[in-house]
């Protein structure tokens, strides 16, 4: 219970933080605000669940500096020694770093800190439910990429530090509908690959999406689905499948 009053108390902390850098100066009065959320979870008890919110703020020689606060969840079983181990790691972190951004195409890269609290149960006879405290750095890279009429990739790559825990994906998708945007909305089909893990459980996932774009309301909602192989080191790969959901919106 004090872990999370104190996972509580960073939280407001860093959306307090939030607040102020979006209303302090002339360049952060201008600036924009962006929502992101989605979760991913597969038929192996492997996911991951994410809200942020990012103030985008103007800055010299036309780079935008974003400042990112988000609560995040993630899953996963590995085995050791013949005994499955479920980890439940509820975390909040604060980023921050440059935007760039060119004729179709824009790219982040951040940079922050974390902290997660670990919660581990075996399923052996006995075993205690351990919790732990773990702070960690932060480091996320993507880019978003026009490639040619009607076709657009999305690429990112992040690593969590308090649980050592890589995530990279790429997307290719297709704009069926409204090239102009002058409709209501825009509907996308595509393919992903993914992979992730750490030392103790790792997956690789190919798979398939559907997105629709609401102009005016700059939102974007997304449904993804596929095939998985996941599994810890030294022990039987397992194969399933997965399923997804994302939300973006520009304030």
């Amino acid at each position: 219970m004090i872990q999370r009053a104190i996972l509580a108390r960073l939280l407001a902390c860093t959306m307090i933080a939030l607040l102020a850098l979006s209303t302090v100066g002339g360049r952060a009065a201008a600036a924009q605000w962006e929502g992101v959320g989605g979760w991913e979870g597969d038929s192996h008890h492997q996911g991951y669940g994410f809200l942020a919110l990012s103030a985008l703020l103007p800055s010299a020689r036309g780079l935008i500096v974003p400042v990112r606060v988000s609560v995040s969840y993630l899953y996963y079983q590995y085995d050791s020694s013949g005994t499955q181990v479920s980890v439940n790691s509820p975390g909040v972190s604060l980023l921050s770093g440059v935007r760039l951004h060119r004729r179709g195409a824009t790219g982040d890269v951040l940079a922050g800190v974390e902290v997660r609290r670990d919660q581990r149960t075996s399923n052996a006879a006995g075993a205690p439910t351990s919790e732990m405290t773990r702070p960690g750095a932060e480091v996320m890279a993507d880019a978003d990429l026009d490639l040619a009429n009607r076709w657009n990739s999305y690429l990112l790559l992040d690593y969590a530090g308090a649980d050592r825990y890589w995530y990279g994906s790429g997307d290719l998708k297709y704009q069926l509908t409204n090239l102009e945007w002058s409709q209501p909305t825009v509907w996308f089909v595509g393919a992903s690959a993914v992979r992730e893990g750490n030392d103790e459980s790792d997956a690789v996932e190919i798979g398939g999406f559907m997105e629709q774009a609401i102009v005016r309301s700059t939102l974007s909602v997304g449904l993804s689905a596929g095939y998985q192989n996941s599994g810890s080191p030294g022990e039987a790969r397992r194969t399933g499948g997965y399923l997804g959901v994302s939300l973006y919106r520009r304030f």
